[in-house]
């Protein structure tokens, strides 16, 4: 028991340093995981920017499938893939 007692502030003393270890990492993997999860937003953003625009170009809707993908994610995104038309509609040039 003497042992035991000459040994616990040795032992509450790595206890704590071990601790703030800990905590540090947890905040650099808090800070990592932060981080992916904003470019992972941006590419989402972008994705849907771009569905709104291809649409557009290929006369559909996009309004409509702007709010497909964003409400149906993945799904919603194989979705467009498959029903968008096949080409783009081309502008008429006009000149005055």
């Amino acid at each position: 028991m003497t042992m035991f007692a000459a040994l616990l502030p040795a032992i509450l003393a790595s206890i704590a340093f071990n601790t703030g270890a800990v905590i540090g990492l947890n905040l650099l993997l808090m800070g990592f995981i932060l981080i992916i999860n904003a470019v992972f937003f941006v590419a989402w953003i972008a994705l849907c920017v771009w569905v709104y625009r291809d649409a557009e170009k290929r006369g559909m809707n996009g309004v409509l499938w702007l709010l497909v993908v964003i409400v149906g994610q993945l799904l919603g995104l194989i979705l467009y893939f498959i029903l968008r038309d096949d080409h783009p509609k081309r502008r008429r040039l006009t000149s005055y």
